[in-house]
């Protein structure tokens, strides 16, 4: 399981974008704001590398779906988080500056204490698909309900009962898909 620190770094670059954007917007405004944005652009797009990196290096398995839910929509609904800092970063003084570092605080806690950590846009840009799956190892038939509800990355946009994919664990209920098996 990841660290509490790398958990928030992967955080961070759920709001790679964000960062972006910000370095643009503060260019020839503030130096302070423009530099601490390209820091954190290049720390945050670092920090998923290292993550995808080490997670790739772990040891596969197959597992087969039983049931599988979209949830790329959750990466879309995080992403419009982005919308409140964007417009406010530079309406007033430091009180601004203040209130969107606590408010993306508040939004980092509940991010990563509800295991949202996956709804990540900068992994929707690498082409990761975010779904919600039952699925075993077993050969034999399980009932859906007797299989824990995981996440996976995967690059195929589509899953299907019975699909079978290898895949490594980043957590007990994450996991990166390889590849879809014929």
């Amino acid at each position: 399981m990841p660290t509490r620190a790398f958990t928030g770094l992967l955080f961070l670059s759920s709001y790679n974008p964000f960062f972006l954007l910000l370095a643009v917007r503060s260019y020839h405004r503030s130096c302070v704001i423009f530099t601490a944005a390209v820091v954190l652009f290049v720390v945050s797009l670092a920090a998923l590398e290292v993550f995808l990196w080490s997670a790739k290096r772990k040891a596969s398995y197959e597992t087969r779906i039983v049931t599988v839910e979209n949830r790329d929509a959750d990466v879309a609904a995080y992403a419009a988080t982005y919308l409140l800092p964007f417009l406010t970063i530079f309406g007033g003084g430091w009180q601004d500056i203040l209130s969107v570092v606590l408010f993306l605080v508040f939004i980092g806690v509940i991010y990563v204490n509800s295991r949202m950590i996956y709804a990540n846009p900068l992994l929707a840009l690498h082409g990761y698909h975010l779904l919600l799956v039952r699925a075993t190892t077993s050969t034999e038939v399980v009932p859906a309900d007797k299989l824990q509800p995981q996440y996976i990355l995967t690059h195929d946009r589509y899953l299907r009962n019975e699909d079978k994919v290898a895949v490594v664990d980043v957590t007990p209920d994450v996991l990166i898909g390889l590849t879809t098996a014929p």
